[in-house]
């Protein structure tokens, strides 16, 4: 079915006006796709059709998927996101595919994360990452703040730059070494993943703001 899926389908049989070798039959295609999607519930299934229809992804809760649809929403109305919406869509596809790409989720959404960033903290620097943020955000703090004032009512970035460290340090594999890299596992990529949702929607809906 996953195949299936990759390569266009499920393909209902053509309409009568149909010439030989065309198939219009677009009611037809749309029929068999729900089709589908409602007998994976029905049957409690483990997987779903992703979103995008072109294949099979881990069924995951309600809560985890508004949490990505609201970020998805966000990045969607802000230009200035850059390529975010598409890089953190390819982490949760990466993430709960068939045959998950863990360090692909990883790298997708630490590049989601950067694309958010950019023009909040660096947008004069055209190669800047979230390395180079990280560094600019922990040596300014005084001028930067969160939405949540805290305990002091000052708004610390602390908790920001703790989540920013662990997603960043987390890459094991980004550099090479005298020694091998390690693969990232499904854990971590979907601890990064996560992450990354809610680091993307705070950047982009301003939770994370200069004083």
């Amino acid at each position: 079915m996953n195949a299936i899926l990759a390569n266009g389908g499920p393909w209902p049989a053509p309409l009568r006006t149909d010439r030989r070798g065309k198939n219009t039959n677009v009611a037809g295609y749309t029929q068999l796709r729900e089709d589908l999607i409602q007998m994976l519930a029905a049957a409690s299934s483990a997987w779903q059709v992703s979103d995008d229809g072109s294949g099979l992804v881990r069924r995951v809760g309600e809560t985890a998927r508004d949490a990505l649809g609201r970020t998805v929403v966000a990045t969607g109305n802000a230009p200035r996101s850059g390529s975010a919406n598409k890089q953190i869509r390819a982490a949760w596809q990466a993430l709960y595919q068939l045959d998950p790409e863990p360090e692909t989720a990883y790298r997708e959404a630490v590049k989601a994360v950067e694309s958010a960033a950019h023009a909040v903290v660096q947008p004069n620097h055209p190669g800047a990452t979230l390395g180079t943020m990280r560094g600019e955000l922990r040596a300014q703090a005084a001028r930067w703040m969160l939405a949540i004032p805290g305990k002091g009512g000052t708004g610390d970035i602390g908790p920001l730059l703790a989540m920013i460290d662990l997603l960043w340090d987390g890459q094991e594999w980004r550099h090479g070494s005298q020694t091998p890299a390690r693969d990232a596992t499904g854990a971590e990529a979907e601890m990064a993943v996560y992450l990354a949702i809610t680091l993307v929607h705070w950047f982009i809906t301003g939770a994370v703001r200069r004083r």
